[in-house]
C-alpha cells in the first residue's frame, strides 16, 4: 500500500534488530542483511521509505559478535572475550559473546566501512547504535591490572573515532546512540 495516501503523523521509518544474517541475538557479527528476508539488501527497503517521504532508521550493533558469526570466523583476533563476570552476567561467557575492539585501527576501519555500505546502499538517515554487554569484562581479558586502563581509553577513542567517520562520510546522518 501507499503508505503516503494513509497520512499517517509518522516521518521514519525504523527498522529494529534482527535484519541481518542470522538474527538477534545469535546473528550479531554477521554485517549482512538476512539474505532470506532481504534478498536485495536494505536498499529497497530504504527506497520504499523514502518514496513515502519518510527517514530511514536502521539499528545497528557493530560491536558485538557471537559464536560462529562472520567476525567470529574471519576476524577473531580483533574480538575480546569477556572474563570474570559475576553470577548474573555470566551468560556473556558462556553464550560466547565477543567485543569487537574499536582501539583496533583494522577493525574499527573495518567497521566503519561495513557500516558505511548499508547507510550508503539502503539510504539509512538515522543510524541507531546498541551496545548489548558490559565492557569492562572484555577490556581486563589476557591484560594486566597496568594495561587495563590503555585498553579502555582505546577503545573508547576508537569508538568516538568511528562515530566521527560515519559522520564526516554521511553529512546529515543522525545518530542516536541508545545504549
Amino acid at each position: 500500500t501507499d503508505l503516503a495516501a494513509l497520512k499517517l503523523p509518522i516521518d521514519t521509518f525504523w527498522l529494529d534488530a534482527g535484519w541481518n544474517e542470522g538474527g538477534f541475538p545469535r546473528g550479531q557479527g554477521n554485517p549482512q542483511p538476512d539474505p532470506r528476508r532481504f534478498p536485495h539488501g536494505l536498499g529497497p527497503i530504504g527506497d520504499g521509505v523514502r518514496s513515502n517521504g519518510m527517514r530511514f532508521l536502521v539499528w545497528f550493533e557493530p560491536e558485538r559478535a557471537m559464536r560462529g558469526t562472520w567476525l567470529e570466523r574471519e576476524r577473531a583476533p580483533w574480538l575480546l572475550q569477556p572474563s570474570g563476570t559475576p553470577d548474573d552476567l555470566r551468560y556473556q561467557e558462556k553464550d560466547g559473546f565477543r567485543l569487537l575492539d574499536l582501539g583496533r585501527p583494522e577493525a574499527r576501519a573495518w567497521a566503519v566501512d561495513s557500516v558505511s555500505q548499508q547507510i550508503r546502499n539502503a539510504g539509512i538517515a538515522i543510524y541507531r547504535q546498541d551496545f548489548n554487554l558490559y565492557p569492562g569484562f572484555f577490556w581486563s581479558t589476557e591484560e594486566g591490572p597496568e594495561a587495563v586502563g590503555l585498553r579502555e581509553l582505546r577503545y573508547v577513542n576508537g569508538l568516538y573515532e568511528f562515530l566521527d567517520e560515519l559522520v564526516r562520510r554521511h553529512p546529515g546522518l543522525i545518530l542516536d546512540n541508545c545504549a
